[in-house]
């Protein structure tokens, strides 16, 4: 299907900034959380931030996704069900490792654990925290696999790996790992995120990592939190902007999107607009009132809408089992009226009906021209000519016909008849 003027468009969702927001927190990991007590800071981050968190945890030393598959307290948390987020934290080196490892020991436990929350709560959003390098890389698995012999070498790696979680999943990645790596960068380690082994990390180690959870559950940026986690001002605030701008910087790279949320695309294809609907994993069909009018889509529909030109305001609730989101937002319409009077009057189809050519008068020789049925599908498409455009090979019915007459479009109604 050929598309002559595109208006793509999607729902900007802006949420208010967070305020006096409850949730409920789930920590699945290892020391890389335990360590200065992870769930602690990031309650104290939300609240100097106005918000609140109550949170529990299973974290084991050197445990990993397959361990907590099969960990009893690990398990029982999960059944809870009660969880509007659940951070998953794998072992610091397994994403790294070679692709046919990943492949085999990490991703499947990964989506076991995930599916796991959503059996016992369907609203829950797991979330991948995704750790960071050793401060000189894996030494210990330097010589059997060179890619992580560099701090550098083994963040790229694990960067990909957990947005490979994310996106496989439905989840998103909250990019712990890709905060340390600027802070490192911009500082030169000056502000030292990694305790004395150079692997688990220093106070303002777990203060970023808070920091970057906090902006991504609460979709709020921390800078201003009053909660410092021991750390000077300056620096707290220097952690609180990096993981604000890490985050919301590249929401698309973490498969970072609200849990009940749609969007439309609007492509005009005269003499209608094209509109296909995207639905997040959660959300069920959304209603859109706009123009007066009211319509049901689902995830996947593609109909066909016909707009005079104009600016429109809409409203479109997405509907989940997680409750209904309001968006509002406007469509501007530009089909191409700006043809004069006088030329849109002198141009008519005839014969009309017709059983297998359709000529015009008021088009020159040459002018594009699209067919279309009645639900905005291409039948026919080319350039005017002597013979007319023929029908011969469309079935009965009404079809609109629509040709580019000075640069703007006219779209006449046409009826074939057998």
């Amino acid at each position: 299907m050929r598309s002559l003027v595109t208006f793509l468009f999607a729902f900007a969702l802006v949420a208010a900034i967070a305020q006096d927001q409850t949730y409920n927190v789930l920590f699945v990991g290892n020391s890389y959380i335990y360590t200065n007590d992870l769930p602690t800071v990031f309650e104290q981050v939300a609240a100097g931030k106005s918000n609140s968190a109550i949170t529990a945890g299973s974290t084991l030393a050197s445990y990993t996704f397959e361990l907590h598959t099969q960990n009893g307290d690990t398990q029982d948390l999960l059944h809870n069900g009660s969880w509007d987020y659940v951070i998953l934290q794998e072992q610091s080196q397994m994403p790294a490792f070679p692709d046919n490892q990943v492949q085999a020991d990490v991703f499947p436990y990964a989506k076991q654990l995930v599916d796991t929350a959503r059996f016992y709560n369907e609203c829950s959003m797991p979330v991948f925290l995704m750790t960071w390098g050793r401060i000189d890389g894996d030494q210990d698995n330097c010589a059997a696999w060179p890619p992580v012999c560099t701090y550098d070498g083994m963040q790229d790696l694990l960067t990909e790996r957990y947005q490979e979680m994310a996106f496989m999943n439905n989840c998103w990645t909250a990019p712990v790992g890709e905060a340390w790596r600027q802070v490192r960068d911009e500082t030169n380690d000056e502000i030292l995120l990694y305790s004395n082994d150079g692997s688990h990390p220093s106070a303002a180690g777990t203060y970023l990592m808070a920091c970057v959870l906090y902006t991504m559950l609460y979709d709020d940026s921390p800078v201003g939190c009053t909660y410092t986690g021991g750390l000077d001002a300056e620096t707290a605030q220097y952690l609180q902007t990096v993981a604000g701008s890490v985050v919301q910087g590249d929401e698309e790279a973490w498969n970072y999107y609200p849990v009940v949320y749609g969007e439309l695309d609007f492509v005009y294809q005269p003499p209608f607009h094209s509109v296909t609907t995207h639905l997040s994993y959660w959300a069920d069909s959304m209603t859109v009132t706009i123009n007066g009018n009211e319509y049901v889509f689902e995830d996947g529909d593609v109909n066909a809408l016909q707009f005079a030109d104009g600016t429109y305001t809409y409203e479109m609730v997405v509907h989940s089992e997680c409750g209904d989101e309001t968006f509002v937002d406007e469509l501007v319409v530009g089909n191409g009226s700006a043809v004069n009077d006088e030329t849109r009057d002198s141009f008519n189809v005839f014969p009309n009906p017709t059983s297998e050519q359709v000529y015009t008068s008021g088009v020159a020789l040459g002018a594009p021209f699209v067919l279309y049925n009645n639900v905005g599908i291409v039948v026919n498409e080319g350039n005017y000519g002597r013979e007319g455009i023929s029908v011969r090979d469309v079935a009965p019915g009404t079809y609109f016909l629509a040709l580019q007459v000075e640069g703007a479009w006219i779209t006449r109604p046409i009826i074939v008849k057998r």
